[in-house]
């Protein structure tokens, strides 16, 4: 994880080939609406059968994140997300209920 220009970047794995991502414009705890462009979240599904990463991604008014600890190096929440993927017309959802993370994180 990382902190530049306000925005508080966190990467992790769910599983082996699953990833979520969090990108939150914060400065203090509090619950954030995630909007699709100041506050994002994505998750990443690895596609096996065609070698490459299927990106799912938020609109606004798709989830929440809620900061419960903010320091200068820690922070700590929770989050739930709707994510969208469409592809020649195709559209497919992934919901994500429950999420939470702890992270130490790095100004840049």
């Amino acid at each position: 994880a990382y902190k530049s220009g306000g925005i508080l970047d966190i990467d992790a794995l769910k599983t082996s080939s699953d990833q979520i991502g969090l990108s939150i414009s914060a400065t203090t705890t509090g619950t954030y609406s995630i909007d699709g462009s100041n506050n994002t979240a994505t998750y990443m599904k690895y596609n096996s059968s065609k070698g490459y990463n299927t990106v799912y991604s938020t609109t606004a008014n798709s989830g929440t994140i809620t900061i419960t600890e903010y320091t200068s190096t820690v922070a700590k929440g929770t989050f739930n997300f709707t994510a969208y993927y469409t592809s020649m017309g195709v559209t497919d959802s992934v919901v994500i209920t429950n999420g939470d993370f702890v992270v130490k994180y790095t100004a840049q």
